[in-house]
């Protein structure tokens, strides 16, 4: 092991062969170096993933849980790198770095220097500090070893409890279902997908949820997870009491900063970014769910993919400004479609434009757009819409609506006029 680690250390010495590191294995880190690799052919990549598995599709976690795709549906091939000149340390948690020196440092004592580095570090699962959330019976939902630890409880589940009513809870609601477990999904916020969803749209989506079975409880937080040696219920804010043997935490994410704040790199809630992905040092760039750009993050998969290119121009030399994202949605809860773009959640301005909606409750459909100075700027969509990817172009690029536009949604739900 001695001489291994002489041999990776000589590496740092080496600068014609030093590579571009990228720490994190998920998606946005895999993009980059995919870009990378087809500007710079010829320069090293060295990627980490601290977990213990081949790249994965995290996506793809809850149908994996909920039987909807199987194990290679769910190690499916994640990216096209060509293995030459890619080498992968899986397994290996990068715990130093060092600007000034531009090196890195793994948990086996691997020092690796570096003529670039990324991070794509991502997040982690939020977990909140209430009493009894130590006790064994309460799991999260972030990654694969959750899944794993959630496949193997579901069987002995009687009454599963989730907290959290954004996309991940209802993700892991629809898992822990599949056996037939009793399952009931508890937020603080008022609505299902608080994020994405205003008041109506969420009730079409509880009236869905509760045909499957799946209880709501929303307003109510939990302040305790009750049991000795382990859960036997959970205490909700008014005091009421909810007997269960599982609880899960799907109460968001945390951004993994602790890496770069140690370097000294400029972190706020995120590791800080420019336009071109760069930090606090000009040699190191960030990523995805771990970054911060004009004090905003976004924690979805798209914004992260569009960092991920400008950063590969950004290394390769040819250039690229990232000018923030548009926060959108689009997926399947329960099998029922639910489309959200722009500023449309519980964070939303209030008096910030004018809305106008559609609905169709005989067939579960929910249509809402937002209009602001006579631009399109927002909208949501319970159940199929076609028009979903028209939408989502005309508001990134700050197309009008005009005059007849809205006269024709509001009796339809269609914007424009439907192609023969």
């Amino acid at each position: 092991m001695a001489q291994h680690v002489e041999a990776m250390k000589m590496t740092v010495n080496d600068a014609t062969d030093l590579p571009i590191i990228v720490i994190g294995n998920g998606p946005v880190g895999l993009r980059v170096a995919e870009e990378l690799q087809k500007s710079q052919s010829d320069t090293p990549l060295l990627i980490f993933g601290e977990e213990p598995h081949e790249p994965y599709s995290r996506l793809r976690l809850s149908s994996w849980l909920a039987g909807d795709t199987d194990w290679f549906g769910l190690m499916r091939p994640m990216s096209a790198l060509e293995p030459e000149g890619v080498q992968q340390r899986i397994g290996y948690r990068v715990v130093s770095l060092t600007p000034a020196e531009k090196t890195v440092t793994d948990d086996s004592g691997a020092t690796w220097g570096y003529r670039k580095l990324v991070l794509a570090t991502g997040s982690s699962a939020h977990v909140p500090r209430i009493p009894g959330v130590q006790l064994p019976g309460v799991y999260r939902f972030h990654g694969l070893d959750d899944a794993m630890a959630l496949l193997a409880r579901r069987a002995g589940s009687h009454h599963s409890i989730i907290v959290g009513a954004g996309l991940l809870g209802l993700e892991a609601a629809r898992g822990m279902q599949r056996l037939g477990t009793r399952v009931t999904v508890i937020d603080h916020a008022d609505r299902l997908l608080p994020m994405q969803l205003d008041e109506r749209g969420s009730a079409y989506l509880e009236y869905e949820l509760g045909q499957l079975g799946i209880a709501l409880l929303l307003g109510c937080g939990v302040v305790q997870v009750l049991g000795a040696e382990r859960v036997q219920g959970v205490r909700l804010r008014d005091g009421t009491e909810i007997p269960c043997d599982t609880v899960i935490m799907a109460t968001g994410i945390r951004p993994n900063i602790d890496l770069a704040k140690k370097a000294g790199l400029s972190c706020r809630r995120g590791i800080r970014v420019d336009d071109g992905m760069r930090t606090s040092d000009p040699e190191i760039y960030a990523v995805g769910d771990c970054a911060e750009h004009r004090e905003q993050m976004y924690g979805l998969l798209e914004p992260g993919l569009e960092q991920a290119a400008v950063a590969a121009a950004g290394i390769s030399g040819s250039g690229g400004t990232y000018d923030g994202s548009i926060a959108s949605s689009q997926l399947k809860v329960m099998g029922t479609s639910v489309f959200s773009v722009g500023p449309m959640g519980i964070s939303a301005r209030r008096h910030y434009g004018r809305s106008y909606r559609y609905s169709d409750s005989q067939h579960g459909i929910y249509r809402k757009i937002l209009v602001h100075r006579h631009r399109l700027v927002g909208a949501i969509g319970i159940g199929k819409w076609t028009e979903t990817d028209r939408l989502r172009t005309h508001i990134e690029n700050h197309g009008w609506v005009m005059p007849w536009q809205v006269p024709r949604f509001l009796p339809c739900g269609h914007l424009w006029r439907k192609e023969n």
